[in-house]
């Protein structure tokens, strides 16, 4: 079977939990089975069917962070009773169990829905700045660019700092100020945008600049080619980790 990018997810970050917080956890998991185990006879035959094939459709399926499979099945369960005594079929309520499963999978929990703040805007733009322009430098000293070998001031150290904080507080700007474009016409905030836009780029360029002509050269040199790529491979992979993270990367 070849091998798919689109297949392929890195890790997300686990925020570590206490002792307390696991065994409340486990504690709550276990009461939650209790309770499924007495709802589960209630179930009318066809509703029985329905949820073993949800079941087995679940199987390799990832739970969403906050979500647990005995939580799911409550919720199922209560759903599928209620829905007995009004005579609602289970695929009135959630279609096929194929269906279902998809739904659980992908559905973003209210954690997920909370809209990423200004600083994740910044981590993230900035991130991806600091990635191209690492890159860019790499590959022009590859090429042997005497422009940057003979002094890549805007490439330096100091110089990827100011575009990892000023690029990525311009991009996040924009961000913020992005136009409507669904909403009626005078109302879509065109004009803003593009008044922000140009000061949010005015605004980084003109401290780039001021930090590349007051900061003496030898503290703010080119590095070597090797050292461009890897910071770029790692803001890549950083960028990557915190959208996951942050669950950017489903919005």
């Amino acid at each position: 079977m070849a091998f798919k990018l689109s297949n392929f997810s890195l890790p997300k970050f686990e925020k570590k939990k206490s002792p307390e917080q696991l065994a409340a956890e486990k504690e709550q998991a276990e009461k939650l089975q209790q309770e499924n185990d007495q709802l589960q006879p209630q179930l009318t035959n066809k509703n029985q069917e329905f949820y073993h094939q949800f079941h087995k459709m679940m199987e390799g399926r990832q739970y969403h962070e906050g979500r647990t499979r005995e939580s799911v099945d409550n919720v199922v369960l209560k759903r599928l009773i209620d829905g007995q005594k009004t005579g609602q079929t289970a695929k009135q309520i959630y279609g096929t169990p194929t269906e279902l499963a998809e739904y659980i999978e992908s559905a973003p929990t209210p954690e997920e829905l909370t809209p990423p703040t200004f600083v994740d805007y910044l981590l993230d733009s900035g991130l991806f700045i600091t990635a191209l322009f690492s890159l860019l430098a790499g590959i022009m000293l590859l090429f042997g660019n005497q422009t940057m070998t003979n002094g890549g001031a805007m490439f330096g150290p100091f110089a990827l700092l100011v575009n990892f904080l000023c690029g990525g507080a311009a991009m996040a700007v924009l961000t913020r100020y992005q136009p409507n474009l669904d909403a009626p016409k005078g109302k879509r905030g065109i004009p803003r945008y593009l008044l922000m836009s140009f000061v949010a780029v005015v605004v980084w360029l003109f401290v780039l600049s001021g930090v590349v002509a007051l900061i003496p050269p030898k503290f703010n040199p080119m590095m070597p080619m090797l050292v461009y790529f890897v910071i770029a491979a790692a803001a890549f992979l950083l960028r990557t980790f915190y959208r996951q993270y942050k669950g950017m990367e489903q919005r």
